[in-house]
């Protein structure tokens, strides 16, 4: 998703100077709030815009995937029911880089009834080292359809149900340069195009508002 960002930003602005990087979202929103980032993708943060000073847009509803042993018993089924998932051990990012992500997912998941007694946390390794315990059937896990690329042995993905997603925004610097404005305006282009919004309306909110 941010690369295919990056790709049309730098075919509308063909001088824009751009370089990834990997943060959680509360630092990402600290960073770009310090204009240390022009923008990142995060978390859907309330008021993120106003406390923060940043503008915020709508940007992708991302499809939750269970992500189980090869084994298991829904692991060949169309779907998992959010119940029987929430009954087995979760592995959840480690904490507190961790903790907005998994504090989000115990409300999603009660909200539909169901909570996560039974946890246990990744290590901190590369992501398929993270995943190891899921593949020998210790645990299982819930993914975005995007991670599933670089998936290792032994695993394997299926929807909810009913389906979940993970609400994700773009927080830009304000005021903005000339790069953030290309920036922002091909992540639109982007999202409506290749239809990102499943769940919500495509909005922006500015500090101001």
């Amino acid at each position: 998703m941010v690369t295919r960002i990056a790709e049309t930003a730098t075919i509308e602005l063909p001088g824009l100077d751009m370089r990834v990087e990997e943060e959680v979202t509360p630092d990402a929103l600290r960073r770009v709030s310090a204009r240390e980032l022009a923008a990142a993708v995060v978390m859907e943060t309330p008021s993120a815009a106003r406390r923060h000073g940043v503008r915020i847009d709508a940007l992708r509803d991302e499809p939750l995937l269970a992500a189980l042993p090869e084994s298991h018993r829904f692991a060949t089924e169309g779907a998992i029911p959010i119940g029987a998932f929430a009954a087995e051990r979760v592995l959840l990012p480690r904490e507190p880089p961790g903790q907005v992500f998994n504090a989000w997912l115990r409300t999603v998941f009660r909200a539909h009834g169901f909570e996560l007694e039974r946890t246990t946390q990744t290590m901190s390794a590369p992501w398929d080292r993270r995943m190891l315990p899921v593949a020998s059937g210790e645990a299982v896990c819930v993914v975005v359809a995007e991670w599933t690329t670089e998936w290792g042995p032994g695993l394997a993905a299926v929807p909810f149900e009913p389906t979940l997603s993970f609400p994700t925004d773009l927080a830009s610097s304000w005021p903005p340069t000339e790069g953030v404005q290309a920036l922002v305006r091909s992540a639109c282009r982007v999202r409506d195009t290749e239809a990102w919004l499943t769940h919500r309306p495509a909005w922006s909110e500015l500090p101001a508002d």
